[in-house]
């Protein structure tokens, strides 16, 4: 019994010891990985001032490249920092009296101004004008780079039918004192009129007049055509003797050839006549005539009393025909090659046109192209009466012009110092270089990396090439003549964390860690004692139920447990004191737990 006991003893210090063992393994590991990490990171600090103290060429060319890289930013700021502006009207033409936009944008400027009574002006904005004729508008800014100029023009085009009037009297003789005459006019495409001794009065209209003496009617009315004249004369003649007339045109307004009717009556006259080839007349009766100009008629009537003379105008409408006129631009003018462009064009008494390249336009309008070379657009518009005008635009188109630079390149190694046949990487890079070569390796693409393994110190020389001429740049490796190996430093433990299991596995994997050791411990415990205790007391107290018998609880094969009386006898006693076999050495109540697992 008592070897028995002491196997028992001995599996639990076994199992103990194992898992203290591993516990201190993996805290040396880590600490051995850590310190391992220090060194490496002291190794490569040295490195970098090696190479700094060895190579200062390499780092003054990578901070010249610097400088070069700052002067061409500020050349292209510069060359962003243009002074310039633009100025449109929208739109391009009006009528009289009709307004138009000018609309304005201007780039590095500080201050602009607009001619023909604008002024001073906004850096960008937009203002509405109302031309009474064709303008053209010219935008000043000025900046730092000093001052620009654009331009919009507005055109203004009269296309109202000149104004027209009649004006009569009735009775246009006055024969008796205090007698009244009636005055009538009328217009066409006028809007203000002034008759003389009466004053302003409309388009149309009729008043009463009682003049103390012959007195001659003059009406001026205006329209936005212009302005024209007419009149009519209310005789006075208290002598009933006295011969009067009245003679009139219908219509008093027509085209060159179109026909006229004159008509006329008379009163106190015994014969008559008309000038401008009509001759003698009736005393009252009409006539058609055919003028080609404006012509005022006269008739002359006498009798007893006297002579009266008469008159009415005809006014012959001549058709104007007011000659076409385009404009055609191009914004840009200067583009490269497949740049768009924006073509812009109006007109003015036309009736339809078209553009070289695009075909048929509307009278204005906008349109983008895309020229690949120089072009010159030319635009043709035709007016109303058959003639036609043409206007043009050109686009510069700039080729585009590779622009090469000097090649560059950098070229290093890691590490620089080694053992002789040790590895090491060179890496390169180039820039502006289309091929390049490095010795004992031969051609090489414009950036890369390759391995090598130098056995004495060797010079590495890269060149490349491109457009612009070619490149060299260096790398040196040192190879150490007489290999020393490091120094082997025992192992040593280091306890920086407590506890610390070797594993990076955070506050709760390492709770995890411990945990299982402890439950290990317990249940080896288990084995080792609460099992043997519970027998111990199972076999008093069957003991005790059954007299001074002694019970043991065997195994039978398959695990399952089999109680039986202890033999008291003096051969079975000895059971106990004899010593068990050599494939007997673990024990037995070991074996059984197993079995039952």
């Amino acid at each position: 019994m008592y070897t028995h006991r002491k196997s028992v003893w001995y599996g639990a210090v076994f199992l103990v010891a194992i898992s203290a063992v591993l516990s201190v393994s993996t805290v040396a590991s880590a600490n051995s990985s850590y310190t391992w990490q220090q060194q490496q990171q002291q190794q490569q600090q040295s490195l970098s001032n090696f190479a700094y103290s060895s190579f200062p060429w390499y780092f003054q060319q990578q901070q010249q490249q610097q400088q070069q890289q700052q002067q061409q930013q500020q050349q292209q700021q510069q060359q962003q920092n243009q002074l310039s502006c633009s100025i449109r009207a929208q739109p391009t033409s009006i009528q009289q009296g009709q307004p138009a936009t000018l609309t304005w944008t201007s780039q590095y400027a500080t201050n602009g101004s607009i001619d023909n009574g604008i002024g001073a002006v906004s850096l960008s904005g937009s203002v509405i004008v109302y031309p009474n004729q064709t303008t053209t508008y010219t935008a000043t800014f000025t900046g730092q780079a000093g001052t620009v100029n654009c331009q919009a023009t507005v055109i203004v085009t009269n296309v109202s039918p000149p104004p027209t009037c009649s004006i009569a009297a009735s009775p246009t003789v006055i024969t008796q004192s205090g007698q009244n005459a009636t005055l009538s006019w009328s217009t066409q495409n006028a809007t203000s009129g002034y008759i003389t001794n009466i004053g302003s009065v409309g388009p149309s209209g009729a008043v009463s007049v009682s003049p103390s003496q012959t007195t001659t009617y003059t009406g001026t009315f205006n329209g936005p055509g212009g302005s024209i004249t007419c009149s009519t004369t209310v005789i006075v003649n208290i002598n009933s003797n006295q011969p009067t007339c009245t003679l009139s045109a219908n219509p008093s307004n027509v085209q060159q050839g179109q026909p006229v009717a004159l008509t006329w009556t008379s009163q106190y006259a015994t014969n008559g006549s008309i000038d401008n080839g009509i001759g003698a007349v009736g005393l009252s009766g009409s006539q058609t005539v055919y003028p080609g100009q404006t012509t005022t008629y006269t008739a002359t009537f006498t009798g007893p009393g006297g002579s009266v003379d008469c008159q009415t105008t005809v006014v012959i409408n001549q058709q104007q025909y007011q000659a076409p006129a385009c404009t055609l631009s191009a914004t840009p003018s200067t583009v490269t090659a497949g740049q768009p462009v924006t073509l812009y064009w109006t007109s003015q008494n036309t009736n339809g046109g078209n553009i070289s390249g695009i075909g048929s336009v509307s009278l204005s309008g906008s349109q983008t192209v895309y020229p690949n070379q120089s072009q010159s657009y030319t635009a043709t518009f035709y007016g109303t009466n058959g003639q036609s005008v043409n206007c043009y635009a050109s686009v510069n188109v700039v080729p585009i012009v590779p622009v090469y630079n000097t090649p560059t390149c950098t070229l290093s190694a890691t590490p620089t110092v080694i053992n002789p046949g040790q590895p090491i990487t060179l890496y390169w890079t180039s820039q502006n270089a289309s091929y390049g070569t490095i010795t004992n390796i031969g051609s090489v693409g414009s950036s890369g990396s390759q391995t090598v393994y130098p056995t004495q110190t060797q010079v590495y020389e890269g060149t490349f090439s491109g457009y612009n001429g070619s490149v060299n740049c260096f790398v040196t490796v040192n190879i150490n003549q007489i290999y020393v190996p490091p120094p082997q430093q025992p192992p040593y433990v280091t306890l920086s964390q407590a506890p610390y299991t070797g594993l990076d596995l955070g506050p709760w994997g390492t709770a995890a860690y411990w945990a299982f050791l402890v439950v290990w411990c317990a249940f080896a415990a288990y084995l080792i004692v609460v099992k043997r205790v519970q027998n111990k007391l199972f076999d008093y107290v069957m003991g005790s139920y059954f007299g001074t018998k002694r019970f043991e609880t065997r195994y039978a094969a398959g695990g399952m447990p089999i109680v039986s009386p202890v033999v008291e006898d003096a051969a079975a006693q000895q059971v106990d004191t004899i010593v068990p076999h050599a494939d007997d050495a673990a024990d037995t109540f070991i074996l059984s737990q197993l079995r039952r697992g």
